[in-house]
């Protein structure tokens, strides 16, 4: 990982321009973007892939009355345990 969200906000870049997966605790999370690129798919892979392990959080589900989640897989943000991540690596590559 180059850049952790933190030092990503200190530089004044917004977390989702960070390009990076960010592992801390047994956690993983990043932007779809990120996991494809990391995986070498196409984000609907990691998509398709995600609705099939389960997730810590998905950005994109709504949250009260919170209706305008963005969907953009450059803003979409994924977090899940690093063997669900493992997971997700592995359906999505075969998508």
């Amino acid at each position: 990982m180059s850049m952790t969200s933190a030092t990503a906000r200190r530089r004044g870049v917004d977390a989702f321009e960070s390009g990076t997966l960010e592992s801390w605790g047994g956690i993983v999370s990043g932007t779809v973007q990120d996991y494809a690129e990391a995986l070498g798919v196409h984000p609907t892979a990691v998509v398709e892939a995600s609705s099939r392990v389960p997730l810590l959080f998905d950005t994109a589900e709504t949250k009260g009355g919170d209706y305008d989640r963005s969907e953009e897989p450059e803003k979409r943000c994924l977090g899940l345990t690093t063997e669900h991540a493992e997971t997700l690596a592995d359906l999505a590559q075969e998508m």
